[in-house]
């Protein structure tokens, strides 16, 4: 893997999703390699999407509860 931690960081950061990160220091070389390509599995544009859905969702549903 050539990603270092600094650029993981800061693509993770585009997500607020650096805390994934915590613990990196304290892995080996594999285990660091083998959660660098687990997170960039992961489709963070989808997770985010899905999360503004969810709190518009929420939102909707306070609101509707406030209504009645």
């Amino acid at each position: 893997m050539t990603t270092t931690c600094d650029e993981l960081r800061s693509k993770l950061a585009i997500h607020n999703q650096e805390h994934l990160l915590q613990g990196w220091d304290k892995l080996d070389a594999d285990q660091q390699e083998h959660l660098q390509t687990e997170l960039e599995a992961v489709d963070f544009d989808w997770v985010d999407a899905r999360r503004k859905e969810l709190a518009e969702y929420k939102a909707a549903a306070t609101s509707m509860v406030e209504v009645e």
